[in-house]
């Protein structure tokens, strides 16, 4: 979805509803860990200009945080159906 989550707002939202964590210790550790959220983004640009016509433009970015890549949910999939462990993958 488009759904974007600041930090401390995920971090709420989990502290909240705990019970889709394996146990109360795994759910605090990723509160913890997003209530005290830090990253470092190193920014690179690259322009180019040949007499020939040529041109280059190349930008990238590369985002480090102390947020772990992935957590584990155990929620059903389905309505009335049995709770699955599913992996959610952080893409920040």
């Amino acid at each position: 979805t488009s759904k974007t989550w600041e930090p401390v707002q995920l971090s709420k939202f989990f502290k909240m509803n705990r019970a889709f964590f394996k146990d109360a210790q795994y759910n605090m550790e990723l509160v913890t860990v997003l209530k005290n959220f830090k990253a470092s983004i190193d920014s690179k640009v690259e322009n180019s200009r040949q007499d020939n016509g040529s041109r280059t433009d190349n930008y990238s970015q590369v985002v480090n945080s102390n947020l772990p890549a992935s957590f584990n949910l155990i929620v059903p999939i389905f309505k009335g159906r049995p709770a699955e462990e599913i992996e959610v993958e952080i893409i920040a």
